[in-house]
This record gives structure tokens, sequence and C-alpha cells, in this order.
């Protein structure tokens, strides 16, 4: 025989089922002289469960990262800048004008409204994007219904809210996640999908709830696009956030049908377990 490894289930008296990997080697073929080794399973899953959790802290850690990189640039070269323009304009009010001096400072003062009218724009768009405000003050559904009603009045894309769920069983960091997942998922179908309808379908289940992004766009092929890029957090790095959750993720995609985006978190994320329906 040459070497192998089999996988051994030991019942103990109090009827506790454990793994065990049993390993073949042959010492001396000759001699007829072999060894037989036991492993137990349960401290290898543990150490790949940390490898894994250490993956995924080391994948959010990124993204959390790059977040804010991305606020860091937005403050320098769009606000920043907005509110220096700004200061500039002030300071042409106190210098010396024509004969037409009312003329002048309606319009220089008509720059500075416009220069700080496009700046508090930017502003409340930059907050939206970091949290926005109705998810504290109203919760998720309306969050999401404050989104595809931004959106849809900015694009044309048909965005539709739907299901039963509140959110209001899920913990803070959950709501937060689900929210930029339809964020990210609504972004990703404006750049790619060429869809001209949306739909948010956040429905609760027995043990769990689950959103759903579908899209009737062009579709893509998954295998070929395991990392999504996008403004912010992509959907690859969401993955792995949604995973360190106690979630599940999944993508399902048909050329010249859409995509649909799923997530599903148990309504109880530390005490319940997910189920596979």
């Amino acid at each position: 025989m040459t070497d192998f490894s089999m996988p051994v289930l030991s019942q103990s008296t109090d009827s506790q089922i454990t793994n065990y990997a049993m390993t073949y080697t042959a010492l001396d073929a000759a001699s007829n002289t072999f060894a037989l080794t036991l492993k137990n399973c349960g401290a290898i899953d543990r150490v790949n469960m940390l490898a894994d959790r250490r993956k995924q802290n080391c994948a959010i850690n990124d993204a959390q990262e790059q977040a804010r990189k991305t606020i860091s640039a937005d403050l320098h070269d769009s606000i920043a800048q907005g509110v220096y323009a700004a200061i500039m304009g002030v300071r042409k009010l106190n210098e010396p004008c024509c004969c037409e001096c009312a003329n002048v400072m309606r319009k220089r003062t008509g720059i500075i409204e416009a220069q700080l009218r496009d700046t508090l724009r930017e502003v409340k768009d930059m907050a939206i994007n970091v949290r926005p405000s109705v998810l504290d003050a109203f919760g998720l559904v309306e969050a999401f219904k404050t989104l595809a009603e931004r959106i849809e009045t900015a694009t044309g894309v048909t965005i539709t809210v739907a299901g039963n769920a509140t959110g209001d069983n899920l913990t803070p960091a959950v709501q937060n996640t689900l929210y930029r997942i339809a964020q990210e998922a609504i972004n990703n179908v404006l750049k790619h999908a060429e869809a001209t309808e949306v739909l948010l379908l956040f429905v609760e289940h027995q043990h769990y709830v689950s959103l759903q992004i579908v899209d009737n766009g062009v579709g893509f092929e998954v295998a070929d696009h395991q990392v999504f890029n996008g403004h912010s957090l992509g959907l690859h790095d969401m993955a792995d956030r949604i995973k360190a959750l106690n979630g599940v993720f999944e993508i399902d995609s048909k050329l010249d049908i859409g995509t649909t985006i799923a997530v599903k978190f148990p309504i109880k994320v530390m005490e319940g377990s997910l189920p596979d329906a």
C-alpha cells in the first residue's frame, strides 16, 4: 500500500462525534512495518478558522483604509478648493471698483454664493456616502427608499424597494453593511449593467433576513469577475465583511438577462445560525 489519509468518525460514551484524520505511512516495506497516525480535525479546523478570521480582518482594514483615503482626497480636491475659491471671492469684495460698483458687487457675491452652494452640496453628498442620517433617524427601509429616490431622480433608472423586513432586529453593523451593499450594487448597475430597472427586495424569514438587488441589465460571467472595483468599498471587500458578520453573499448573473446579488444575515447574529434555505 502507498501512503494515504482517510477521515475517521469516533463516537464517545456521551454520544459526541469527534472527527479525526487517519494517515497510513509505510515505514519499511520489506519488513512490512507501517505507521497509523490519528489527528484531531477539531484542532485543525480551529487553526483554519483563525486564519480565515485574520484574512477577513485584513480585508476589512484594507477596505476601511481605502475609504479613508477616498474621503481625504474628496476633502482636499473638492471641499478645500471650493472654500478657498470662496475666500478669494470675499477678498475681492474689498477691492475698489468702478462707477458700476453695485453691478460688480452683485456679480461677485453671486459667484461666491454659487461656489458655497456647490461646496455645501458636495459636503452633503459626502455625509450620505459616509453614513446617511436617515438610517439613524428612520431605519434601514427608509434609507433604502431615500437612496433609491435620489439615484432614480439623478439617472432615470427605475429603482423599486419591496419586502416585509424592517431591519430593526439587526445590529447597527449589519444594517450599515446591508445599506453599503445596496449602494455599491446599484452603483455597479449604473456603471456596467445598462439596466433600466432595479429591484431591492428586503425580506424577513423565520431565522434570517435577505436582501436581493436584481437588475435587468446585460449580465456577466461571474467566474471572470471575482474582484469588483467601485467607488469606496467594492463588492469583493463587502463579501469578506459580510462573512465576518456571519452572513452569506451570493451573485447570480446571466448574459442578456440580468444580475441578482443576494445577502443573508441571521436575525440574531450572535446567537442564531443561518440555515441553508
